[in-house]
Formats: structure tokens, sequence, C-alpha cells
């Protein structure tokens, strides 16, 4: 009820993550009913990884849902210099691995520190949306 209620507010939205309920994540019934409903909805889903238990996942992949696992979260801390140095991790892993998955708030913090040191890494790295990496 609570995952219909909040995609009735963002119509538009592709896919969810997790950002709380770390023990809801660990829950395999939990989360194969959750899958079901994004699987019914051809949405797909980012596992934030907060918990090393999480069956996120696994969970979606067993249930044929696009998805993946957040490699950083940029904006833990609400300063330009962390958002662009946590940037610069994402970077390194995308350049190692082929690709790297960041998650974020729409803080203005968040937002203006992306405009600042986003541009520095265009040349290394392709930004894409998250339905092009999935």
């Amino acid at each position: 009820d609570k995952l219909r209620q909040c995609l009735s507010e963002v119509p538009h939205a592709v896919g969810v993550n997790n950002h709380i309920g770390s023990l809801f994540t660990e829950n395999r019934v939990a989360m194969q009913g959750l899958m079901e409903e994004l699987a019914s909805k051809s949405l797909l889903f980012v596992d934030s990884y907060t918990t090393s238990a999480s069956v996120g996942l696994e969970s979606a992949q067993d249930n044929g849902i696009k998805s993946g696992r957040r490699h950083v979260f940029l904006d833990n801390e609400l300063s330009m210099q962390h958002i662009c140095g946590q940037l610069e991790k994402l970077v390194d892993i995308a350049s190692e691995g082929g690709v790297g998955i960041g998650i974020a708030h729409p803080h203005t913090a968040t937002l203006e520190a992306l405009k600042s040191c986003v541009p520095e890494h265009e040349s290394v790295v392709q930004y894409v949306s998250i339905m092009d990496v999935l």
C-alpha cells in the first residue's frame, strides 16, 4: 500500500530504491511481495545496500526485474568537498568496472556540487540515467 501511494505521487517513476528500511530489505518474504508489485508495473530496482544482509538485488534478479546495487552514496554529508570526493570515488569505480551507480538526494548542496564537479569528469566517464545502466 505504501509503495502504491508513493508511486501515485510520482507517476512518471521508472523504478525505486530503498532509502531506509534495512530490516525490510533483509526479509526475503517482504522483498518478494515488493518485487511482485514492481514486476507488475515494469519498474526497475536499485538496492541502496544499506545493510550487507540485504536480499534486494537477489530478489529483484530472481523476479526478472532490471536491477543494480548502489556503489556510492554521494551526499551522506552535505558539503561540496565531500560530495565532490564521493563523485571522484564513483568515477574511479566506473573507470575500473565499466559502470558505477551513485545515489543522492535533491538537496541544494548536492545539486550545486554536481554542477561544479561533474564537468571535470566528463572526459573520463559518461553520465547516463539508471535506465541506461540497467
